[in-house]
């Protein structure tokens, strides 16, 4: 299941730890590993889909793919200090056979706000102050994307958490 998976390359990723560099390469690698393997279930969705109105079917696969939007950019994040973009995360994991919606994206951004700042609190507060301004920094881009485009129904809440979490990352680099 893509849902549990993302979510335990989550985890995974959250055991960077600031004291611990000896060890980020080796988890940023196994978490590239478990991402690339959940291609497969992609390219299955994908040929499910073949012939199909996507929008019909959204409803039975959109979770899992903003957990995995969220675990893939939160991976890639770590790694490049960049968020990726839609077309990166189409072409390296998912294929051409399954489409990767804009409004899936988006959301799983939203959500990786929460893990930037879970990050950047972490890092903040074990001794890690450069790498937890870095990640403050993420959030802001992330940030600034999403209030430039015209929020969807869905993502009302999903903004409203986005900006406490920035907060909370400025309160823990400035304090």
């Amino acid at each position: 299941d893509i849902t549990i998976a993302s979510k335990r390359i989550i985890f995974g990723l959250h055991r960077i730890l600031p004291d611990n560099t000896k060890e980020h390469e080796g988890i940023l690698n196994e978490a590239e590993g478990k991402l690339s393997a959940l291609k497969a279930q992609f390219v299955k969705i994908g040929e499910e889909l073949k012939g199909e109105d996507v929008y019909s079917f959204h409803r039975a696969f959109t979770n899992g793919v903003q957990e995995f939007i969220e675990a893939a950019t939160f991976h890639h994040g770590l790694k490049h200090l960049t968020i990726p973009s839609i077309s990166h995360l189409q072409d390296q994991y998912m294929g051409s056979t399954c489409p990767l919606l804009l409004t899936d994206y988006l959301q799983g951004l939203a959500d990786l706000t929460g893990e930037l700042m879970r990050m950047c609190i972490c890092f903040c507060s074990r001794g890690g102050p450069e790498r937890g301004h870095q990640l403050r920094e993420l959030l802001y881009q992330v940030n600034s994307a999403l209030t430039m485009v015209e929020p969807l129904p869905k993502m009302k809440q999903k903004m409203e958490v986005m900006g406490q979490s920035l907060g909370k990352c400025e309160r823990a680099n400035y304090t």
